[in-house]
């Protein structure tokens, strides 16, 4: 396998930065449980998590969004037996909320991952 170690990749001209085409990666991404709390030490670009009523959380993010059009999902957390869902809703360009239940019961749910691919501002 080769390395490839550089200071500066820079356009065919030496001039200006690269163009990088069909790239794609999480812009904000968090393990959380909901009631506010953080599971773990995963997160990027959150500043906070606020407790929005029961299996509610907002995710509030460190640098803002261009605008509501991202791309966002959220996965709960949960063993094979307790199957839970989330959803997203609520975008603005600083905030997103997440949702959690039980599917089967209706019961809320504890723990979710959440990501947002977008433009940042």
């Amino acid at each position: 396998m080769s390395d490839i170690r550089a200071n500066t990749i820079s356009d065919a001209a030496g001039t200006g930065p690269i163009d990088l085409h069909k790239q794609s990666a999480a812009t904000t991404a968090i393990r959380f449980t909901t009631g506010g709390g953080y599971v773990g030490t995963f997160t990027l670009n959150v500043s906070s998590t606020s407790d929005d009523g029961t299996g509610r959380t907002t995710v509030n993010c460190s640098s803002g969004y261009a605008n509501t059009v991202f791309a966002a999902n959220a996965t709960a957390l949960a063993s094979a037996q307790n199957a839970r869902t989330a959803m997203t809703y609520g975008p603005t360009t600083s905030s997103l909320s997440v949702y959690t239940w039980h599917t089967s019961t209706g019961a809320v749910g504890t723990s979710a991952c959440m990501s947002i691919r977008g433009d940042l501002a």
